[in-house]
């Protein structure tokens, strides 16, 4: 008589759980990277800096343009995204102003403090909503508090992994699509950068940043944190749906 050993049940259960962990941590990871498929958390959208806006631009170079240039980077988020309404960014390297960064122009507003120099450095995980975090503000074109450098006046260094929160004015539902840009900033030598970036299609729903705040991480935690990540989105999306975290439209 032929025997047979019978998988124990615990064991069994670790074993399915694992292969699924495995499962979810791949797709979450390659989300993160821009290998997966859309599926995989269609309302977050990767902004592709070499080629940002519409006409596309490559905004990927230290400090983006050449020294003393600036040029406006249009629909950032697509109208098709925000039911026909435009938004644009004035980005600039030292021009007449001596200004250095990134600043709001048309229906895009960006998280600032109370100076004419100071973007908000998002901590790891924040979610960027209507709701602005302790000592930040929406800030709208007129009033460009998001600028690195203007004249002689700095904002503190970002460094790696540091982020910056936006959101686009839409249109029909009306409100805002929310989104960040990660960069960096050195203030003894006045050079920053545009590493990534990404929004949320989904309306008037927040995005959370990666967390923890590294491009550099890779194998098994990487693929983990990703899953983290949308974790926490789906969370939000949730919360927003369900009517319990308030939105201003």
């Amino acid at each position: 008589m032929t025997s047979s050993i019978r998988e124990p049940k615990t064991a069994r259960k670790a074993r399915v759980t694992s292969k699924a962990a495995l499962g979810r941590y791949l797709a979450a990871g390659l989300g993160a990277t821009g290998l997966a498929t859309a599926e995989s958390e269609a309302g977050i959208v990767n902004l592709t800096i070499s080629a940002l806006g519409t006409p596309a631009q490559n905004m990927s170079a230290v400090n983006a343009v050449a020294p003393g240039a600036q040029t406006t980077i249009f629909n950032i988020v697509p109208t098709s995204v925000t039911g026909g309404v435009t938004n644009s960014i004035l980005v600039a390297n030292n021009n007449t102003n001596g200004q250095r960064g990134l600043s709001p122009l048309g229906d895009i507003e960006f998280l600032t403090g109370g100076v004419y120099t100071s973007p908000t450095n998002l901590a790891d995980g924040t979610l960027v909503g209507a709701t602005a975090p302790p000592g930040s503000t929406w800030t709208p074109s007129g009033n460009p508090n998001s600028w690195f450098a203007y004249d002689v006046d700095k904002s503190p260094s970002f460094g790696p992994g540091s982020f910056m929160g936006f959101r686009v004015k839409r249109n029909s539902p009306s409100g805002y699509n929310y989104g960040y840009f990660g960069v960096t900033w050195d203030d003894a030598t006045n050079d920053f950068q545009i590493l990534s970036g990404a929004y949320e299609s989904t309306p008037n729903t927040p995005i959370a940043v990666p967390e923890p705040a590294t491009m550099a991480l890779t194998g098994i935690a990487a693929l983990a944190l990703g899953a983290g990540a949308i974790r926490r989105s789906r969370k939000a999306r949730k919360a927003v749906a369900e009517g319990t975290l308030a939105e201003a439209v």
